[in-house]
């Protein structure tokens, strides 16, 4: 692709162009909003424990950050909110009642992701601050861990994954990153070995109009 490295084309986030999702809401500064990070304390959480005036508060917090790298990298069009290198995830009420739902974890962070998306495009849209106005920012998430699944469920007639709800479309601008790190890559992805992985590409499919490929 011509690049020398990632850090043209993703733009990093506290120095972390991965796993970064906590590096825009550091504990250090944002300790005393427990509810934003997950009952294990190492992943967000994506729900604010269902607080809707935390949740609120959250996405402020997190749009500000996310501002400031933009203004920081006026070349560079893709930024991630990408999970915490571990299995771990949120397991407070608000968090397992969106799995239940939707049979994984990752339906909560579309749904923040695609929120996120929108409340940047109108700052874009309307800011005064430097930033062009028909600037585009992709945002990428991990499936991945906890993650992998995605929020689809196999039409009975056709055979097609689907999105269990319009909330779990992805944005325009809002591009699933898949990591199958269990996958063989010794073989081809469509091997026997490789069926689990390249059904989960394509359940992704029908959420994300675009993937983003973390290959080991």
């Amino acid at each position: 692709m011509r690049f020398d490295g990632a850090g043209e084309v993703f733009m990093p986030v506290g120095e972390e162009l991965w796993h970064n999702s906590m590096k825009y809401l550091p504990k250090s500064v944002y300790g005393s909003h427990t509810s934003w990070y997950s009952t294990g304390g190492d992943q967000l959480c994506y729900t604010a424990r269902g607080n809707a005036t935390e949740f609120a508060a959250m996405k402020e917090a997190f749009l500000e950050e996310m501002k400031s790298v933009v203004k920081a990298f006026p070349d560079v069009n893709n930024i991630t909110i990408t999970s915490e290198d571990n299995a771990n995830w949120c397991q407070c009420d608000a968090c397992l009642s969106e799995k239940a739902k939707y049979g994984t974890d990752s339906a909560v962070v579309i749904k923040f992701c695609n929120a996120i998306s929108d409340m940047l495009n109108e700052w874009i849209a309307s800011n005064n601050e430097g930033v062009p106005n028909d600037r585009n920012v992709n945002i990428a998430f991990f499936a991945y861990n906890a993650t992998t699944e995605a929020p689809v469920y196999k039409d009975a007639v056709d055979g097609k994954y689907k999105p269990i709800d319009f909330d779990v479309i992805c944005r325009d601008n809002v591009f699933v990153f898949y990591a199958p790190i269990m996958a063989m890559y010794n073989e081809n992805f469509n091997s026997a070995n490789n069926a689990f992985y390249l059904e989960m590409l394509e359940k992704w499919k029908a959420c994300s109009n675009k993937i983003y490929l973390w290959v080991y």
